[in-house]
């Protein structure tokens, strides 16, 4: 039997085995929702697309040949990219009637008008400018920026998982002090830390 009462968990593949660790504290601790994961190459939109694979060439091709970056990173860093999954998820939250809705990582934004979305983000781009020996003409254009600085200021709260990516999102993006928590990473930890972690992500989210 259904629960009448939906979450609606958005993730990109394993993320380091960190998706089914949050899955399975969603399950713990909201035994009354029904939880629905819902991954974005397999549910939303198809990596086989011609028009993203077009998007991200027409965006990228040049910049990476000269850059050196990876072609494949860039295909989700396209506005295309980030408009289409943007559509798909918020037909798929006025559908279902999500209570609230989960994401992790920030290549996307599955908010949704008088719905809390919940983010949990292992890094920010800018942060690599903490780093000594990135190159800032490595960064992506400032669309792209643009386009993940509105996913952490729609945000309910932003869970990351070092102090760095919350000084990230405060400094280079004017996220809200307020809509970042650090709970560090947990998921490949020991038993009573990864439980410490979980638990302050369920805890923050159930009082919001």
């Amino acid at each position: 039997m259904l629960k009448s009462k939906k979450i609606g968990f958005f993730k990109m593949g394993s993320f380091s085995h960190t998706n089914e660790k949050v899955k399975n504290i969603l399950i713990e601790n909201f035994p009354e929702y029904d939880i629905e994961v819902i991954d974005i190459w397999e549910d939303l939109i198809s990596i086989k697309n011609p028009l993203l694979w077009f998007a991200c060439f027409k965006d990228y091709f040049i910049s990476d040949l000269i850059k050196r970056r990876t072609f494949v990173d860039s295909v989700y860093r396209t506005e295309f990219f980030f408009r289409l999954v943007r559509e798909k998820a918020q037909q798929l939250i006025q559908q279902k009637g999500y209570e609230f809705t989960f994401q992790t990582q920030s290549f996307f934004d599955v908010s949704f008008p008088g719905i809390a979305n919940f983010l949990y983000t292992d890094h920010t781009h800018l942060a690599n400018l903490y780093y000594p020996a990135f190159s800032p003409k490595k960064l992506y254009p400032q669309k792209w920026i643009n386009l993940e600085k509105s996913v952490y200021n729609n945000a309910a709260i932003n869970f990351t998982m070092s102090n760095h990516v919350s000084k990230s999102m405060y400094e280079h993006y004017n996220c809200p002090k307020e809509k970042i928590c650090n709970v560090y990473v947990g998921s490949n930890a020991g038993l009573p830390k990864q439980n410490l972690t979980m638990s302050v992500i369920a805890n923050k989210i159930f009082y919001f």
